[in-house]
């Protein structure tokens, strides 16, 4: 069973530009998978949400690792995802 959901994830997103994934667990597992099985680059971008919830006010617990776990694992993603632009 488990097998099969993850062949329609990643055949459903064959022709995708983008896969986003919101909510956690088991979706975002899931998306996580058929990314890559269709061609495309998967990344983990909590720490990127918990920096802006905390720069809006929403949320205290923001560390600076989270942030710092993004900036590196990101840091050339011009390189490996053509088309994504820093700011």
């Amino acid at each position: 069973m488990i097998d099969e959901v993850l062949d329609a994830a990643a055949a459903a997103v064959v022709d995708a530009d983008a896969v986003v994934a919101l909510e956690g667990g088991t979706i975002s597992d899931i998306a996580k998978v058929a990314g890559p099985a269709s061609g495309m680059t998967s990344m983990l971008v909590a720490p990127a949400d918990w920096r802006f919830a905390s720069l809006v006010g929403t949320e205290e617990g923001c560390r600076p690792g989270a942030v710092r776990l993004l900036e590196v694992v990101g840091s050339d993603i011009d390189q490996w995802s053509p088309g994504v632009e820093h700011r």
